[in-house]
């Protein structure tokens, strides 16, 4: 009977014992699936971590090479090309070559000219107003010769001439004239300008440089201001007036007509 009583109670036991241990079972399964679920979660997160940290470099990487790509391509085109550009380059260089050697040659050709010419060498100019004749038409018309005279401006000084232009009294062309003498190391355009720095002799007809040519003769009074235009222009007074000489200044003078024709530069008598 004591045992008939005591089995269930040890059933009992066994079920308490049992359901205990399934509770326990139950726990600790559900503290491994939570410590499981979290390690995978965790792991998740750090794979995340390391893709985005790698798909970020290869982005970089992608970026850099893309921007290399867009260079190069110019640098490979400039290379596949480099024959055409430095062919073209050669050209463009040629022609401004030649355009500088024309362009100074031209400017050497000018500052010889320049250079070359004995005029250039003279200190008078248009501001010089001892040549002044007090004629306006006169005047502006030494004035043209002036500044044609100190660049040897042959042409200007062609169109500046009168018609019956008298250079030399063997009847020369006043320019070829003039070109040969310059050419040969005569300053003629130096002792034009000489001329026209010269106080000048004013009539009702016209105006001639220097006052002496026109206004004096051996003998006569001369005004020391006057004979000192004359020395400057290689006068010697007594040679003119010795027993070879001329009687009367016979160098280098120039004359324009009051309505300004200009009519002779020339010396002798």
């Amino acid at each position: 009977m004591n045992n008939i009583q005591n089995e269930p109670e040890d059933n009992i036991d066994q079920v308490e014992t049992g359901s205990k241990s399934q509770v326990v079972g139950y726990k600790s399964n559900a503290r491994f699936m939570f410590i499981a679920t979290a390690a995978l979660i965790g792991l998740l997160v750090l794979g995340a971590i390391i893709y985005l940290s790698q798909n970020s470099a290869d982005n970089n990487v992608a970026n850099q090479v893309e921007t290399e790509n867009n260079i190069k391509p110019d640098e490979t085109e400039t290379t596949i090309e480099n024959g055409s550009v430095s062919e073209v380059d050669e050209e463009v260089v040629q022609s401004v070559s030649t355009e500088n050697v024309v362009e100074s040659d031209e400017a050497q050709a000018d500052q010889v000219g320049t250079e070359s010419c004995s005029g250039g060498t003279s200190n008078i100019s248009a501001s010089n107003e001892v040549y002044l004749s007090g004629n306006a038409v006169v005047d502006a018309k030494a004035n043209d010769i002036i500044s044609a005279a100190k660049t040897c401006d042959w042409d200007a000084l062609s169109n500046l001439m009168g018609d019956g232009f008298t250079a030399s009294f063997g009847g020369d062309d006043a320019i070829e004239l003039w070109q040969q003498l310059e050419a040969d190391g005569v300053p003629i355009m130096k002792d034009l300008l000489t001329v026209l720095s010269t106080s000048p002799a004013v009539s009702s007809e016209r105006v001639v440089w220097p006052w002496i040519a026109s206004e004096w003769a051996c003998g006569d009074p001369i005004d020391q201001q006057y004979l000192n235009d004359a020395e400057s222009l290689g006068f010697d007074q007594d040679v003119a007036c010795g027993g070879t000489g001329f009687g009367s200044y016979a160098n280098y003078r120039t004359g324009i007509t009051t309505d300004g024709d200009w009519q002779f530069f020339v010396r002798g008598d």
